[in-house]
């Protein structure tokens, strides 16, 4: 990883996520995870400890990596040492979202959300027009 210095003037993020990260200068690696169990009931009626993330087996499943048989060379001349960043205005960084200003080694990143909708059933179906 080539080593470089980050200037940044000035950043505005206005929102920063859980498991996001903001990052300004060199990183080894950067792992980010976000597991999301989301209940929306159209009555709002909820109960402790009824959802949890081992009864859904998408968060337990291996994430399949891909396989790269091909060999790469690759070479990169940066005319600079330096990254300069005069203004940098971000409203929402969200579910293991990076923002980074520098060199990266290895960035893997994971987010999983599970949305579920309880929606209720009117026998006359005339009162949802």
């Amino acid at each position: 990883m080539q080593k470089r210095i980050s200037y940044v003037q000035r950043i505005d993020i206005l929102s920063l996520g859980p498991s996001c990260v903001a990052e300004i200068g060199d990183t080894e690696k950067l792992t980010p995870r976000s597991h999301v169990l989301a209940l929306q009931r159209e009555q709002p009626i909820f109960f402790d400890d009824e959802l949890n993330f081992r009864d859904y087996s998408m968060f337990c499943e291996e994430i399949p990596q891909p396989i790269v048989n091909e060999q790469m060379e690759m070479m990169t001349v940066n005319q600079s040492p330096f990254i300069r960043v005069k203004d940098i205005s971000i409203n929402n960084v969200a579910a293991s979202a990076i923002v980074h200003l520098g060199s990266t080694n290895l960035i893997r990143s994971e987010a999983r959300a599970k949305n579920i909708r309880h929606l209720l059933r009117y026998k006359d179906e005339s009162r949802l027009r």
